[in-house]
């Protein structure tokens, strides 16, 4: 327990002189850089279990809401169905009795120019035919017809029916109906068992998954920006390696991109971050300390 506690105010005492104080840079340049590292990195997963704290928070504020509108939601589900597709497939092979090519257009407003439907049913049709559908799924007599992963519909993957079902399975309002009330007699008496869990999911492992994405992205984005702090450093004619200008850039880079954060959250930029500006404004004044204290780099 003393070890962590004493851990803790280590890195508080890193986190509070990083951001206020540039004097306290000269202890920077004599550090390891995975001193460094290590310390960014308990940052961002405390930044990503705040995040994931208040996102948590409101889930949790909206659910009783949510729960009370479980009935329309079912119901909207089901009545949005179309009336007229009816599907039945059997070993792998689809039949309907619905006009073909039957079409579920996407909104007009919604539509671009490679995607004007959401589905077409169309069993006489092949993966060839695909492209000039311009539809995000294609249902053919055999498999169902989607975009490559990069979304080039001109080479689009397909997926065999025999995969997908096995045995008899109908598809039609009535069908989509009783899946839609299965659904929420399984939801409804475990509604806050499945919410508290999510909640629960959130804190725990996307505490890790967001915290690891913005330290990698961040790591990564001061590589450019340690590049341009140690091209800053010749202008100042006060020369450090590459590695010391990522180094100091690690620290530097946590309280404009607080206060960045904040001003965007807050709706004061909400077009674009000032956390750059900020940024290299900090970073001159901590350079400029350092040039003139005459620090030395280990």
């Amino acid at each position: 327990m003393n070890t962590i506690k004493q851990k803790a105010r280590t890195w508080w005492y890193i986190f509070k002189r990083s951001v206020f104080e540039p004097a306290y840079y000269r202890d920077i340049l004599v550090a390891p850089l995975r001193l460094s590292i290590k310390f960014l990195g308990v940052f961002f997963l405390l930044f990503a279990f705040v995040q994931m704290a208040i996102a948590a928070i409101f889930l949790l504020s909206q659910a009783p809401r949510l729960q009370r509108s479980l009935p329309q939601l079912r119901d909207t589900a089901t009545s949005q169905f179309p009336s007229k597709l009816n599907i039945s497939i059997k070993d792998g092979v689809a039949t309907s009795t619905t006009k073909q090519p039957y079409k579920i257009s996407i909104p007009s407003e919604d539509q671009e120019d490679e995607l004007k439907y959401y589905f077409i049913m169309d069993l006489d049709a092949d993966e060839d035919k695909f492209a000039s559908y311009k539809t995000m799924l294609l249902l053919t007599d055999s498999d169902i017809v989607f975009p490559s992963s990069s979304g080039d519909v001109q080479a689009p993957q397909k997926r065999p029916l025999s995969q997908i079902a096995s045995g008899e399975v109908v598809i039609n309002k009535d069908t989509a109906q009783k899946a839609a009330q299965s659904v929420y007699q399984f939801v409804q008496p475990r509604f806050w068992w499945i919410v508290s869990i999510l909640a629960l999911f959130m804190l725990s492992l996307g505490t890790f998954v967001v915290g690891f994405m913005l330290f990698v992205g961040h790591m990564i984005t001061l590589l450019v920006y340690g590049l341009f702090i140690w091209a800053f450093t010749r202008l100042l004619k006060y020369n450090i390696t590459y590695r010391k200008a990522y180094q100091i850039s690690l620290h530097g880079s946590i309280g404009p991109y607080l206060l960045g954060r904040f001003l965007v959250l807050t709706g004061i930029f909400a077009d674009f971050s000032p956390y750059f500006f900020f940024f290299s404004v900090w970073m001159w004044i901590v350079l400029e300390r350092l040039r003139k204290t005459k620090a030395k780099v280990s």
